[in-house]
């Protein structure tokens, strides 16, 4: 007799449990990577105001930044800026009054118009002048830092500095090796799932199977008995 095997495919609290595992770890994963990238974009903050701490404030006086620049003056500040600040990951700077006026720009855009982050400017140009960031929404996107330019005996805030920079280098620190690890988890989890449906699928099939008497000889009943009298 030819003998009968089934597929196994485990039992379905197995591959719940290490669905658990794995999508916990994927979590994880994703948090740590979370705390990555807030870690280096508070870090490319104090960078950016410490730059213009350090290159900035030293060559600026209050009247130059109170309106947009002479050509003589942004020529000056152009070749300090690309000097010391720009290089591969920096790639603009631009100064805005506390009004949003836009009074110089390492690109050569149209100076005396309005524009910026309206929140960003105030943060940066009102109080103590606080530095904050716009974070892009994909990684190929560009950090947009804002930080108090402080000038005067006082050190008193009198513009925003905005700083653009290259995002993808803080995502590719904050992914290693967190983002593997995520991938990997997120993939065991979906194999998981998968199996723990199709080893519930065969458990429920093999005792529907038990039940209906597959491969059992069929129970004997009432009317069974009653045909067994009659012969």
């Amino acid at each position: 007799m030819a003998s009968k095997r089934q597929l196994s495919v485990g039992r379905p609290i197995a591959w719940a449990g290490v669905l658990v595992l794995s999508g916990g770890l994927a979590v994880g994963a994703w948090h740590l990577k979370s705390t990555g990238l807030e870690s280096g974009v508070k870090a490319a903050n104090k960078v950016a105001a410490a730059t213009v701490r350090k290159h900035l404030a030293p060559s600026l006086t209050e009247s130059d930044v109170r309106e947009p620049m002479s050509e003589e003056g942004s020529a000056d500040l152009q070749r300090l800026v690309e000097t010391r600040i720009l290089d591969e990951h920096t790639t603009t700077i631009r100064i805005w009054t506390a009004s949003g006026t836009l009074v110089y720009s390492s690109t050569g855009e149209q100076t005396g118009t309005r524009g910026g982050n309206e929140r960003g400017i105030r943060l940066a140009t009102t109080g103590e002048g606080k530095t904050t960031s716009i974070t892009p929404a994909s990684e190929l996107g560009v950090l947009e830092i804002y930080t108090p330019l402080r000038l005067g005996v006082g050190g008193a805030s009198v513009a925003a500095v905005q700083l653009v920079e290259s995002y993808a280098p803080i995502v590719e620190a904050a992914g290693q090796p967190w983002g593997l690890v995520q991938s990997v988890a997120g993939g065991l989890a979906a194999i998981s799932l998968l199996m723990a449906v199709v080893s519930f699928a065969f458990l429920r099939a093999g005792r529907l199977g038990k039940r209906e008497g597959m491969g059992f000889s069929p129970s004997s009943g009432p009317e069974d008995g009653e045909t067994l009298r009659r012969t």
